[in-house]
């Protein structure tokens, strides 16, 4: 996770780093996956504020929410997505 989503406030603060990540190449660019986030979630008004680029993004790493409700939720919109 890049340090400029926090400062951005797409994301809040969390109290623990990100765990476990793995690695993998897109576009042959490195990437490192967290297997588990720990930050809360955006408030709803937050979320609505955001690009649906930026909505995508937030999604997509929720998918790895330490809570499994917040993952669920985050992998149906991402699903949704086309």
């Amino acid at each position: 996770m890049q340090a400029n989503y926090y400062g951005r406030r797409l994301l809040p603060p969390a109290k623990h780093k990100p765990a476990w990540p793995f690695h993998v190449l897109v576009a042959g660019e490195p990437v490192a996956i967290p297997y588990r986030i720990y930050p809360d979630e955006p408030s709803p008004d937050a979320q609505a504020a955001l690009s649906p680029t930026q909505r995508a993004i937030v999604d997509c790493l929720y998918t790895r929410h330490r809570d499994g409700r917040v993952r669920q939720n985050h992998l149906e919109r991402v699903v949704g997505l086309t």
